[in-house]
Parts: C-alpha cells; sequence; structure tokens
C-alpha cells in the first residue's frame, strides 16, 4: 500500500508513515538507495523471527551515486553481539535505514522524528534511551546507502546548521540512561557530528562560534578525549 503526501520535509515523511504502517516492524529506505537483492527482506525476516528484537541492526554499504558502484572495501562480518565490536567497526550508525524497530516499540514510547537535519541522531538515542533488545544481521550486505549524491540533506553546507548540531547533542545527553550501548552511542555521536561541523566549515568560522564551546565542556562523552580547547 502506497500514500502520497505534499513534501514537508523526511522528518515530517517518515512520522506519516510511521502513523500509517500496521506491520510489525518498521524499515525505512530513502528513495536513493536501495537494496542489494531480491533476498534481502527474506533474511531479515527469517533474524526476526528468531531473534524477536525489538531493533534488528543490518549491514550495509556504500554506493557512489555517479557510477553506482558499491564500495566493498571496508566490509565487516560477524555474528558477535557485543555492542563494543560494531560500535569500532562503523557497523552501528544513526541513521534510521540501517536497523528495523518493532513498530510497537515506537508507538508505546510515542518516539518521532524532529524536522530538520541529522534528525536520525535524535532518533535514535531515544529509542536506546529505553534499553531495547538488539540484534545484529551482518553476515551480508542488506542496504546500499548512494552517497555523496548532490544537493542531498547530508551533503548540503550552511554554517547556520552549527547550532543545530549542537542542540541536537544538548538533547541527546539530556536522555543518557547510563548504559553501555548509550555512552557508545554518545561518543560516537559527539565526534561525528563535531567531525562533521570541522569538515564542512573552515577553521577561521569555527573559532567564532561560541556554541561550540558546548562540545568542550562535555569533552567527557568522547572517551578517547579526541577534543582540546585550543583546537574550538
Amino acid at each position: 500500500r502506497s500514500y502520497h503526501k505534499a513534501n514537508e520535509g523526511l522528518g515530517f515523511t517518515r512520522n506519516f508513515g510511521m502513523e500509517k504502517a500496521q506491520g510489525e516492524y518498521l524499515f525505512f529506505i530513502d528513495s536513493d538507495d536501495f537494496l542489494p537483492n531480491a533476498s534481502c527482506l527474506t533474511s531479515i525476516h527469517e533474524c526476526i523471527i528468531q531473534k524477536h528484537a525489538d531493533m534488528v541492526v543490518i549491514n550495509h554499504c556504500t554506493c557512489n551515486a555517479e557510477t553506482e558502484v558499491m564500495n566493498t572495501e571496508n566490509a565487516v562480518f560477524g555474528n558477535e553481539q557485543d555492542s563494543a565490536f560494531y560500535f569500532n567497526n562503523n557497523c552501528f550508525t544513526p541513521s534510521a535505514c540501517f536497523k528495523l524497530v518493532r513498530r510497537q516499540f515506537i508507538v508505546n514510547q510515542n518516539i518521532r522524528f524532529m524536522q530538520g537535519i541529522s534528525e536520525d541522531f535524535l532518533w535514535t538515542a531515544k529509542i536506546l534511551s529505553y534499553n531495547p533488545s538488539i540484534a545484529y544481521l551482518l553476515d551480508n550486505y542488506y542496504y546500499c546507502y548512494r552517497n555523496f549524491r548532490r544537493g542531498s540533506l547530508t551533503e548540503t553546507t550552511d554554517i547556520s546548521n552549527i547550532n543545530h548540531y549542537v542542540q541536537i547533542l544538548r538533547d541527546m545527553t539530556e536522555l543518557y540512561n547510563g548504559t553501555e550501548m548509550m555512552s557508545f552511542f554518545l561518543s560516537k555521536s559527539y565526534f561525528d557530528l563535531f567531525m562533521t561541523i570541522v569538515n564542512k566549515f573552515g577553521q577561521e568560522e569555527l573559532f567564532q562560534i561560541e556554541s561550540l564551546n558546548y562540545f568542550y565542556t562535555n569533552r567527557k562523552y568522547l572517551k578517547l578525549g579526541r577534543l582540546r580547547k585550543p583546537y574550538i
């Protein structure tokens, strides 16, 4: 079944989809991404039946938007159930597309996407704050993400977005529940969002942005102490 609505942004569109969904699990596939093969959904379904987890994290690969050649050089496969292993190998990411979540879990906790950029960070943090059971399906690729898309939201650069990134981290920090998974996720998110800012905006502009002091004052979440005050 398909629904059509006016374009109100990614967050509102996903919320609309969650309201209309009737299945047991939610699976988001962005319009310019794709599943690598026809058997993906069968394998995912088998994992769901076996694990009965609140969240199923699936392996993914990237694809060049121009050539559509899949990048498998940094492949990580395994069946371990250790959260540290998956974070260190970048298998657990904030993206809503790389995980399936039990719909009733979302309904019970009233979890929704916010509107703006990097919506997936806060959405995933909200889920983890309720300590869900998690299963991993990493024996193959189950999602292909087209990167370097011209004009895509993740490639758009606007210095006004920095305060938005910082607000996301403030909201995520308030959700911290002391669990190992949340600790790993916060640490990775702080580092990823800070490096996003560093890579997208010149260093000269960064020195002028007072809100970036939030990264320094909360550097305890960057477990390896990657941030130093002179840097920001």
